[in-house]
């Protein structure tokens, strides 16, 4: 790694002192084009950034060649592949299976819900896990040789390696885990030039990193943070973005007004964004020691009954590649569009897009702490931004989740409606811990429950409506009411089964009898692909987070990461700022001291 780490401070006209890096490397007038190995012509990027003509100006690459490191093919969009074998290396086998042969994973009715939802997430996108696994290749955290022992770099790889894909596509569940949201929502909190110093330092401590993009619509790219420079007055972000294999290129950020553009694919700095811009809090960093494995499982089997976790997770997806999955919140009254990132939501409600790759597709997740908002009614929608279809059913799944409650999943189709709302069905969650699945006028809907080892679906028709409610026992009791609100019959469900294996059902009911009708699936196992798992468990065993914990280190204070809230905003003119340094990084020539942030008090050089 080639490195030269000094800084220059300029006052800054708002409060905060904001870190101004001087012109080294190149500018868009170097802008090269790369030859694929078939000969033709590929997107332009710029040429690597080389800091060894910095003349003592701020400058840090790590040696990373999008060209060798990088993927030789692009990301691309498609339902993911998810099955037993990723999850047991993401959570472990325990969380994930029923009590069986280790060659084999009948996987837990929420596991599998969870599994199908991460996989739908794929089809804008598989930005996230090749971010990661680029980055960890080039690390040396994982071996290139251990995914495929014929190539010798990243670039070479092939996409329809089954190895490849499923570490890419298990890489990208990963930010799902409550690790790496503590840690990349802990770095929204910062703005873009305070970042920009926070990824230097990082840069120059060896610290892996992602970086996370919004844009204006609210739609998420991950990519891969190379390097550090500026142009003219601007900081520049060299990265590798893998939507344009083999080309580096840059992210500009104006420390006078914090704000950030990414002109994708371009070689010019004032070319257009196609939406890729913004302020605090639409761009990010993920430390790689956040994405630690095997990790707590996001939702609530095997979650202890008696945490203090009072969370309830909403996770909001599409596998239509052209539409864009959100909700809408009804509190009191009040709707809240949680796809408008323009819009805040209500107090302890926390949205997050999920990281794909386009502007014109994605999902959403949304934390809702309990303790604050208890009773409201959640909605899926879903825009076709691209303007594809704009009219169109939609498939959506929008699921709900809380420690010691089943996990509930709804699979309807939605329309449409531009940035309209339209009724569809819905989840309506009761202080008293009770949800009812509804399926309004004119739609209908599948509701599936997970509750233990035992899982089960159910068809909602227009006008039905189904109200779940547990007990301290673990049965799940199912009321069934008409469009009346009467109700016509209820179901009861244990989340044990006498066989300890999993026993999945399809219940009809019938309105004129009253009776239900049980058919039970039976749930066949399988096969876990034990060589990958023991690669996977063997690149994994080493990370310097420990599993299971939170222990990343939030740029915002001297503590282990924390889920943010209102005030975890992290003080720029404190020492409680993103300061990273080691006893490795170079001195600054005009101190006797090390490289540091300065304040709002300090003297300016």
């Amino acid at each position: 790694m080639r490195r030269h780490a000094t800084f220059v401070f300029r006052a800054a006209p708002a409060a905060a002192m904001i870190l101004v890096l001087a012109s080294c490397g190149s500018d868009s007038s170097d802008a090269d084009q790369k030859i694929d190995p078939d000969g033709t012509t590929a997107f332009g990027g710029y040429p690597l950034l080389d800091c060894s003509d910095a003349n003592n100006e701020p400058c840090i690459e790590i040696g990373f060649d999008p060209a060798v490191h990088g993927f030789g093919f692009e990301n691309w969009a498609e339902v993911g592949r998810i099955s037993a074998t990723e999850m047991i290396a993401l959570f472990g086998r325990n969380n994930v299976c029923a009590p069986g042969p280790k060659s084999k994973c009948e996987l837990l009715p929420a596991a599998a819900q969870w599994a199908t939802q991460v996989n739908e997430a794929m089809a804008g996108g598989h930005c996230e896990g090749m971010a990661v696994l680029a980055t960890r290749l080039h690390r040396g955290d994982e071996s290139i040789v251990g995914l495929d022992p014929d190539v010798d770099t990243t670039f070479e790889l092939d996409p329809l390696d089954p190895d490849v894909r499923s570490a890419i596509e298990t890489w990208f569940a990963t930010q799902y885990l409550d690790p790496v949201v503590n840690a990349y929502q802990s770095y929204q909190q910062l703005t873009p030039s305070d970042l920009a110093a926070a990824l230097f330092e990082g840069l120059a401590d060896d610290t892996g990193y992602t970086m996370g993009i919004y844009s204006e619509e609210g739609a998420g790219h991950a990519i891969t943070p190379i390097g550090v420079s500026s142009v003219d007055d601007q900081i520049a972000i060299s990265i590798y973005d893998n939507n344009y294999p083999g080309t580096v290129q840059r992210i500009l950020i104006d420390p006078e007004d914090e704000s950030w553009s990414y002109a994708g694919g371009t070689t010019e700095p004032n070319a257009p964004t196609y939406g890729w811009a913004g302020g605090k809090g639409t761009i990010e960093l993920t430390p790689m020691n956040s994405r630690a494995l095997p990790a707590p499982a996001p939702f609530s089997e095997k979650r202890s009954k008696s945490s203090s976790d009072k969370t309830q997770r909403i996770l909001v997806t599409t596998p239509d590649p052209r539409a864009f999955a959100g909700a809408v919140l009804e509190v009191d009254g009040v709707r809240y569009d949680l796809t408008d990132p323009k819009t805040p939501p209500p107090q302890g409600v926390r949205v997050r897009s999920i990281r794909s790759s386009t502007l014109t597709a994605g999902s959403t997740a949304i934390d809702i702490d309990t303790r604050v908002l208890n009773d409201y009614v959640i909605t899926p929608t879903v825009r076709v931004i691209s303007g594809e279809g704009a009219g169109a059913s939609i498939p959506v799944t929008i699921s709900t989740d809380a420690v010691g409650k089943p996990r509930l999943m709804l699979q309807a189709e939605v329309v449409d409606q531009g940035l309209g709302f339209e009724e569809s069905a819905r989840f309506v969650v009761e202080a008293d811990g009770s949800v009812t699945a509804e399926a309004p006028e004119d739609s209908e809907a599948v509701l599936s429950i997970a509750n233990g080892l035992s899982g089960a679906t159910v068809d909602l028709g227009a006008e039905d409506s189904v109200e779940v409610e547990t007990d301290d026992q673990g049965v799940a009791t199912f009321l069934i009411f008409d469009e009346e609100g009467e109700i016509v019959g209820s179901f009861e469900i244990d989340d044990e089964t006498a066989s300890d294996s999993v026993v999945f059902a399809e219940i009809s009911f019938d309105p004129e009898t009253g009776e239900f009708e049980l058919v039970e699936v039976e749930v066949e196992a399988e096969e876990v692909d034990s060589d990958w798992l023991d690669y996977f468990e063997g690149v994994t065993e080493d990370d310097e987070a420990d599993p299971g914990t939170d222990d990343e280190t939030d740029p915002g204070t001297d503590e282990g990461t924390e889920e943010g809230t209102e005030d975890d905003e992290a003080d720029p003119g404190t020492d409680e700022g993103t300061e990273e340094g080691t006893e490795d990084d170079e001195a600054d020539p005009g101190t006797d001291e090390g490289t540091e942030e300065v304040t709002e008090d300090d003297e300016v050089e």
